[in-house]
Parts: C-alpha cells; structure tokens; sequence
C-alpha cells in the first residue's frame, strides 16, 4: 500500500538513516501508517493531534517524533524535500486546537443557526461550522486566498469592494477545504479566483492544494504574486531554493500548467511576508 517503503528498506540495506529511522526501526513506520489510516477514516474531520496520539500510543508526543516517517508516506517519495511540521499535521487534519477561517469581503455566513456578515476588516469562523454563504454576484467578482496571516491583515485592511480574502492558515486543513468549497459554490462563474503564496516548495504545495479543490468543483486557479522574477533583486530577503525543492515545485507548475510561474523560477526562494501587498487585477 505504501511504495515508499521500498525507499526505506533499501537505505536500511545499506546501513543508512532515513527519515530519522535507524535500520529496523519498523515501530515508526508501522505507527505513521495507523494514524494516516485514522485520519483517513475522519473524513476531513479535524482531529486533536495528542489526544490522538495519546489514544492510540499512550503517548500523547509520539505522533510529533514521528512526523519524518509521516510526511515521507503521506508524499509518497522519501526522497523529496521534507515538509514543515505544522503543515504536514494541517493536511492531515491534526490540530493542536480548532483552526479559524478568517475572511473580508461582501458575504454572509450561514454559521450555526443565523446568518453572519464578513464585515470589515475581516471575521473568523470554525470551518467546521460553515453549511453555507450567500454572495451577491456583482459585489463578489474575484476571491484571493492568502497563505501568510501578516499578508491577510494587510489585504483586508484595503480590500476592494469586490474582492473576498481567505487566509489559508498556511497548510489548508481539511475542514478549511470543504469550507473553501461552500465558497466556490457560492461564487458566480465568471468569478476570477487566485491564490498568493510564498515562492518556495512549501508554497507551491499549499496552491497545489487549493487547486484541487477548484478542480473539484469545475473551477480554475491563477497564482498571484508567486513569479519570482517579478520581485526586485535587492528588495527582499531570500534564500537558495536546493535542486530537490525546485525541481519539486517544477513538477507541481507542470501539474497545473502554471507555466508562466515556472518559467519565472530562478534559484532562490522569496516569502511572501517580505513583498509588498498588492491585489490581483
């Protein structure tokens, strides 16, 4: 079930480490698969990562101490670049405590019983408890989602009159996604939707995210902001992108035809926190 498991016995073969395991330390393997196993059978429900792992390891740590052995089954390859704690635990579903789904924009929330306006400059609520949002199709033509909470305040703070902005949480969870979908099934279909992120590997796997849940729904994905020779050279901080994550972040524009993001791509990595906000034309 998890080919990536051939990588692992073959470096065990050789006497090496991978992912953190020593040859033979089968324990954290098989303990990864049973809590990727449980998280599949939540349904995109959000799950308390150490009441989890205390449920099922009398441990309520050893979901952390594993997360190399995790983050190598759940992207399939133990040889691509190894992804943040935080965002491997939010595509799982794990959480430390229930996200928040912060938005800004000329919609209402059908949250709980009533229905709840996103005043300015913005509102947040439990994904979980989205059923539905009401949008008036000439006020809401465009919808940004933002995966950097200081870029988020930033954007809703000037926000155009018909404009949403969704801010991502970095690593969107599954109870965002579905509640992500409730919006795009409330959006007309000439709405334009965009996402901007940082110009990393980790940045381009949460836009991969976020497309397919466009896809899902017949929808397309534009990136905003996430061509990185559209940045100044000297204006903002930034760090050598190794082969691997490049070469990764190749795969994923080829993936979705982001062709002109591709082509942009230089050798260095640019966070998103480090540009100037700017709204997608």
């Amino acid at each position: 079930m998890h080919p990536v498991l051939a990588q692992v016995i073959e470096a065990w073969r050789k006497g090496n480490l991978l992912r953190g395991t020593r040859p033979g330390d089968v324990a954290s393997w098989l303990d990864a698969i049973h809590v990727i196993q449980y998280c599949a059978s939540k349904c995109g429900d959000d799950i308390a990562i150490r009441r989890l792992s205390a449920s099922l390891f009398r441990d309520s740590k050893r979901i952390e101490a594993i997360w190399p052995a995790l983050d190598a089954l759940v992207q399939g390859d133990a040889a691509m670049v190894q992804s943040e704690m935080e965002d491997l635990f939010s595509e799982l579903g794990l959480v430390k405590f229930p996200p928040t789904l912060l938005v800004a924009g000329s919609v209402a929330v059908s949250y709980g019983d009533e229905p709840i306006m996103a005043s300015r400059p913005y509102v947040g609520f439990a994904p979980s408890v989205i059923r539905s949002v009401s949008v008036d199709p000439g006020s809401s033509r465009r919808l940004l989602t933002v995966e950097n909470l200081t870029t988020f305040h930033e954007l809703a703070g000037q926000r155009p009159d018909d404009a949403i902005v969704i801010y991502t949480g970095g690593m969107p969870s599954p109870s965002w996604k579905r509640a992500y979908a409730v919006f795009l099934k409330a959006l007309a279909p000439t709405a334009a939707l965009h996402h901007w992120g940082d110009i990393d590997v980790g940045g381009f796997r949460i836009a991969s995210h976020i497309v397919k849940c466009c896809e899902q729904e017949g929808r397309s994905l534009r990136l905003h902001g996430m061509r990185a020779n559209a940045v100044l050279p000297g204006t903002v901080t930034r760090r050598e992108l190794v082969p691997s994550a490049r070469r990764e972040i190749l795969r994923i524009c080829e993936r979705w035809e982001w062709s002109e993001e591709a082509a942009a791509l230089g050798a260095l990595a640019v966070e998103q926190e480090a540009m100037e906000p700017c709204w997608p034309e």
